[in-house]
């Protein structure tokens, strides 16, 4: 449990994870960070390593910050995650809901997978939109804001956690 004591000990990482998560991140064993992503870019990577869980099949668990090559105050163009591949009904960042639909006089009940807080959801970022897009400026300062907060819990970790593990 050392990584995952030494994140649930952060303030800031705390706060994102959740009952569903503890048991996968016992299964943590190491968090590496590199600054070498090749091709000229700039920016850095997260590796998140585990051991076998029946949780997914993945052994690592990868987040990418990229950030503009041409500006010196480290300003993110984007940040990309991963795919986890769940083992069948153990994807901790959906829940199955009941819903009850009416058409036609008639009622069904049907399932549908419901976002859930997790953890798990930092390996899916979300993505700045192309410039074509069109966004109203609520949307925009949402998107900016949880941008922001991503870069922010990426660097913590990179720069906080990873250096002084044992201290968390």
């Amino acid at each position: 449990d050392f990584w995952a004591t030494a994140l649930a000990n952060h303030p800031l990482i705390e706060s994102e994870i959740f009952e569903c998560d503890a048991p996968i991140l016992r299964h943590l064993i190491d968090i590496k960070y590199s600054t070498s992503l090749g091709g000229g870019r700039k920016g850095f990577q997260l590796a998140f390593v585990f051991g076998e869980n029946a949780y997914f099949t993945n052994k690592m668990l990868t987040k990418t910050y990229l950030l503009d090559p041409d500006d010196t105050e480290d300003c993110l163009t984007k940040a990309v995650g991963c795919d986890i591949e769940w083992h069948n009904g153990k994807n901790v960042t959906v829940r199955l809901v009941s819903k009850t639909q009416k058409k036609k006089g008639k009622t069904r009940t049907v399932k549908v997978e419901e976002e859930q807080d997790s953890f798990f959801t930092f390996f899916d970022p979300p993505d700045p939109p192309d410039d074509d897009d069109e966004m109203d400026e609520a949307e925009a300062d949402q998107l900016h804001e949880q941008l922001e907060e991503d870069y922010e819990i990426g660097c913590v970790i990179k720069d906080k956690i990873i250096p002084r593990a044992v201290a968390w």
